[in-house]
């Protein structure tokens, strides 16, 4: 987990020269976390690959967690009430758990679910939502000792992969992996129902106009009108920059839109997707207001909007270890945040003014990395000795390195950074020794799998 603070007064040059931007990082899963989660300024929720929810307490301790909850399964969903007294987990197989905040008991535990595909809490009330692999929106009302009753809300039979409760707290806008968009009216159970004719893995609704969005796993965007209850109409389609193929699935879910965030200040809306594109639209208008690809081409996995004095400010977490602020005006990019070398799985605003934000992601700690680059090393010298006919080595070892941080003694001047993305290391070294005796002074190589061709540069 790391804590990203905004500054408008550091340079783009400033920071591409440092690998960890945060002011502080928690370590408690041992392995990925998924999911983060902020209440008050005081609390702090995670979930992770390790089976285990994680819940700090700044009051008590801004390091150590004051409480740890087993699952069943990874952990891939922690939210707070509105209300911010109840700390709801939930895990892939379904299984929630339900945590009271001013003593740390548990108040519910749920198993109704079959696979997890999203969870909510109501905007005002003590009512919990979720949605699972086989169709099912599920409704709790939680009173004070636990569940006190609950609702189902059926649909296709085939995955409701996303839902939102709208600003009214009488319905909900649900997404289905069969295309299928259900706009539920919470009290009778009814619905009207939209096809987009591709699966639906984003949704999204505006704080104070009947308008919400729909993003597809073909990289269109659907926006909505919300306004009658009988009917979901269309009123826009943002597609993809580049356009699917229509021969290849595969290549299809490469423009999938990861996440759709309104800004709930004016008709903004901005839309990541997984080939590492960031655009920002106005509701009305079909063509994108500004437009930002990622060098890595990595997913845009999460989007927050903040205003800074009078500058409105996105917010933006991809996969490839960046935190990127923009200028929501004109789109420009402010600053570029390295979250250590860990992908961005998951973020939320901690506070604004300065901006505070938090990242949940993919751990990779210098030991593992000491541990592959050691197992490169022995690798490296005969693919560099048959490539160069001046038979150059490489020598990476790590001797010198001290146990327990990231900067090496003066001695061993090889590894600056490193980073695993998408089953491929990339470990960024300076001052590395040829056998010709020339000395480099910084040099990158590039560690992939064996399908992948060995790079250098």
């Amino acid at each position: 987990i790391h804590v990203l603070i905004y500054s408008s007064s550091v340079s783009d040059a400033d920071v591409r020269e440092v690998v960890d931007d945060s002011s502080y990082a928690l370590q408690a899963h041992e392995q990925d976390c998924f999911s983060v989660a902020v209440a008050a300024e005081r609390w702090l929720a995670t979930g992770g690959e390790d089976d285990v929810a994680y819940l700090w307490d700044y009051q008590i301790s801004d390091s150590d967690p004051v409480l740890k909850v087993d699952h069943k399964d990874s952990v891939t969903y922690v939210v707070f009430n509105n209300s911010q007294t109840l700390l709801a987990t939930g895990d892939m197989s379904g299984h929630i758990i339900v945590t009271q905040l001013r003593d740390l008991k548990n108040r519910a535990k749920i198993d109704d679910c079959n696979d997890l595909e999203w969870m909510c809490w109501h905007t005002t009330s003590d009512i919990l939502f979720a949605g699972d692999k086989d169709g099912i929106m599920w409704m709790w009302l939680i009173g004070p000792s636990g569940v006190v009753q609950s609702k189902v809300y059926a649909g296709s039979g085939l995955p409701c992969t996303v839902g939102h409760i709208l600003p009214d707290g009488k319905r909900l806008l649900a997404g289905y992996s069969d295309g299928a968009a259900r706009l539920w009216n919470l009290k009778d159970g009814t619905c009207t129902t939209l096809s987009i004719l591709t699966p639906v893995s984003a949704v999204h609704h505006h704080v104070s106009q009947p308008v919400g969005v729909l993003g597809a796993e073909d990289g269109s965007v659907h926006v909505v009108n919300t306004s009658n209850v009988d009917k979901l109409v269309v009123t826009a389609v943002f597609r993809p920059l580049l356009e699917p193929s229509k021969e290849n699935d595969e290549e299809n879910v490469e423009n999938c839109v990861e996440c759709v965030q309104f800004s709930p200040f004016n008709s903004w809306l901005a839309v990541g997707r997984n080939d590492g594109t960031l655009c920002i639209y106005e509701i009305d208008s079909a063509a994108p207001r500004s437009i930002f690809r990622a060098p890595s081409a990595q997913a845009m996995v999460r989007a927050l909007w903040s205003v800074e004095g009078s500058t409105p400010f996105l917010c933006v977490g991809c996969v490839d270890g960046f935190v990127r602020v923009f200028d929501a005006r004109d789109g420009s990019l402010c600053q570029e945040l390295g979250n250590g070398g860990d992908e961005v799985l998951d973020m939320a605003l901690l506070r604004s003014n300065p901006m505070h934000v938090v990242t949940a992601g993919k751990m990779i700690p210098l030991q593992l990395a000491e541990k592959v680059l050691f197992i490169y090393d022995k690798a490296i010298n005969k693919a560099l000795a048959q490539k160069a006919k001046n038979k150059m080595y490489f020598k990476a070892s790590l001797t010198f390195f001290l146990f327990d941080v990231f900067v090496p003694f003066a001695k061993a001047e090889k590894l600056r950074a490193y980073r695993h993305c998408d089953n491929v290391w990339t470990f960024l070294m300076e001052g590395v020794d040829f056998r010709d005796s020339i000395r480099v002074n910084r040099v990158k190589f590039v560690a992939c799998d064996g399908s992948t061709k060995l790079a250098s540069s």
